[in-house]
């Protein structure tokens, strides 16, 4: 009697292929979002929204390092000496440090695509820190304040702008985004 059918080792290489298949067809397709203004525009706008609800939230101190690369979200989180028993009847915390901020939800902060530089900007201010501070540009306090500036993605004009009352205003229309 013959049987009929496929032996699980021939359906594992067809479904092995098909895999294999797909990713190729899907890294065939260019990475237009990524290296498009608006997209970094709304993506910066969206991580900026998140990071002001969570410093008004938890009471947290965050703040945005911006370099013409790209930017990163830092949080002021005191530091715990390095030999906590060693000090132990005194005061053990030695002050206070900025980190990279990584909410539950991941890490916060993005690259410019290549091509594309970040220009920030401060209002009455000319000129920027250099790129060796450490510490963030903007800063996010947990009542709800921001420091004014305004950000210009790449020579396209797109930008982002908070202002001294700390209305955020973007050069694209409100139906785009």
């Amino acid at each position: 009697m013959r049987q009929r059918g496929f032996t699980l080792l021939e359906m594992m290489l067809v479904v092995l292929l098909i895999g294999s298949a797909a990713s190729l067809v899907m890294m065939s397709f260019p990475a237009v979002q990524q290296s498009n203004p608006q997209q970094q525009l709304a993506r910066f706008q969206a991580q900026l929204d998140f990071a002001l609800d969570d410093s008004q939230q938890n009471g947290q101190l965050l703040g945005i390092l911006v370099r013409p690369e790209g930017w990163q979200f830092k949080i002021l989180r005191r530091q715990q000496p390095e030999n906590a028993a060693a000090s132990s009847g005194s005061d053990t915390w030695q002050g206070y440090v900025w980190q990279e901020w990584q909410p539950r939800r991941g890490a916060l902060g993005g690259e410019m695509p290549e091509g594309m530089q970040l220009e920030l900007q401060f209002p009455g201010l000319e000129d920027w820190p250099s790129a060796e501070a450490s510490e963030p540009d903007i800063m996010l306090l947990p009542g709800g304040e921001i420091t004014p500036f305004k950000l210009l993605f790449g020579p396209t004009g797109v930008w982002l702008q908070v202002d001294n009352s700390g209305v955020v205003s973007t050069s694209e229309p409100e139906a785009a985004r």
